[in-house]
């Protein structure tokens, strides 16, 4: 019935015997930093979110915790879990400071810069580059 001899399932219930039904032995070495719930919520966190950094899992996780793990626990739990790397973030290629800058802030904002008109009309004027050869480059 259960897959084992009959010598093996006694031996194995005078054990359980000897240890009073309880099967919880204490480990040996170090103890964890975080404990099953510690993990789940570190898990949940990151999935609600794949955009957050380690730290600030990390922070959101252990926001009352007297010893709150190290970031490099978080990670060891998220790698456990199958979870590698974070997913980044957003970011334009050009900062919004730069494109101020550049005057590229509003809609057709090129066309209307004084100073990219009088660009444009001195190369309609003087032709393309050397650099630019092609029977069909188009201005404009």
């Amino acid at each position: 019935m259960f897959g084992g001899t009959e010598a093996c399932i006694s031996q194995f219930l005078k054990r359980q015997k000897a240890q009073d039904g309880s099967t919880k032995s204490q480990r040996t070495g170090r103890s964890r930093v975080t404990d099953g719930n510690d993990d789940r919520n570190i898990l949940k966190t990151s999935r609600t979110d794949p955009r957050l950094s380690v730290p600030a899992i990390r922070r959101e996780v252990c926001l009352n915790s007297p010893s709150p793990p190290s970031v490099s626990t978080v990670k060891q739990r998220l790698n456990a879990a199958g979870i590698m790397g974070r997913r980044p973030v957003n970011k334009p290629l050009i900062s919004e400071k730069n494109r101020v800058a550049r005057g590229e802030v509003g809609e057709g904002a090129s066309q209307l810069d004084p100073s990219r008109l009088e660009q444009d009309s001195v190369v309609r004027r003087n032709g393309p580059p050397p650099c630019f050869t092609k029977v069909n480059w188009y201005f404009g």
